[in-house]
C-alpha cells in the first residue's frame, strides 16, 4: 500500500522502479525499490551519468518487532518474521536460499554490484533498539565516522556518543560486517532507532 502511494505521488523529475527481489518463506514478496532523480536530458552524457551514479543501499525491518525501523524507512510493512525461526541478521555469512531467501538474494545482489564495479558507496541496515535511547549507528571502522558526525549535527535525535565502530565477535555474521568485509563497502552501517524514546535535545 505504501509503495502504491509513493508511485501515485511520483513526479516526472523522479525515477522510481519497483522490483521483487525474492519471496520469503511465507510467500511474501520482498520489494526492491530504486529511487533517484531523472537525467537532465536524454543525451548520451546524461544517460551515462545517470547509469553510473554512486549507489546508496538501504535495508530495513529484518527483525519483526522493530516497527521504528520501518518508520525510518518511510514504510508501513506488515509485521512479519522468518518462518525458519532464526535471526536473519545473523545469517549473512552463509545464507541459505531455502531458509533465508531475503538475505541470500540481498547479498547476491550486492555481490553482483561489486562484480560489475558498482558496489554501493554507503550501505545502511535500519533496526530498532529495545534498550538504548536516541538514534545511533554501528560502523566497522574508526576511519568511517564522517556520516554519523554529519547526522549528529543535523538530527536532534541522533547521538554520536552512542555510536560504536568496533566489530564484536557476536556481530560478525550481521549485514554491516559482512557487507564491509566481503563486499568491500567501507561505509557500512547499522542504524538503530530507539524503542525507548530520547534523552537529549528537543525530544527529551
Amino acid at each position: 500500500m505504501h509503495l502504491q502511494k509513493l508511485e501515485a505521488l511520483r513526479t516526472p523529475q523522479i525515477y522510481m522502479r519497483q522490483d521483487v527481489l525474492c519471496e520469503t518463506l511465507g510467500g511474501n514478496s520482498c520489494p526492491l525499490l530504486t529511487i533517484t532523480a531523472m537525467p537532465e536530458s536524454t543525451s548520451n552524457d546524461q544517460i551515462c551519468l545517470f547509469r553510473n551514479r554512486p549507489l546508496v543501499f538501504l535495508s530495513a525491518r529484518v527483525h519483526p518487532g522493530e516497527t521504528n525501523a520501518s518508520w525510518v524507512m518511510k514504510g508501513t510493512l506488515d509485521h512479519r518474521c522468518s518462518l525458519s525461526g532464526e535471526d536473519l541478521n545473523r545469517q549473512w555469512q552463509s545464507p541459505s536460499p531455502e531458509l533465508h531467501p531475503t538475505i541470500y538474494h540481498t547479498k547476491s545482489l550486492l555481490q553482483y554490484l561489486a562484480a560489475i564495479q558498482r558496489a554501493p558507496l554507503v550501505f545502511c541496515d535500519y533496526h530498532g533498539h529495545s534498550r538504548k535511547k536516541n538514534v545511533f549507528m554501528y560502523g566497522c571502522s574508526l576511519k568511517e565516522t564522517t556520516l554519523p558526525k554529519i547526522l549528529s549535527q543535523m538530527a536532534p535525535a541522533f547521538s554520536m556518543a552512542s555510536c560504536s565502530f568496533v566489530v564484536e565477535r557476536s556481530k560478525e555474521a550481521t549485514a554491516r560486517v559482512v557487507v564491509w568485509r566481503e563486499i568491500g563497502v567501507q561505509r557500512s552501517y547499522t542504524m538503530e532507532s530507539t524503542l525507548c524514546g530520547c534523552d537529549q535535545g528537543k525530544y527529551k
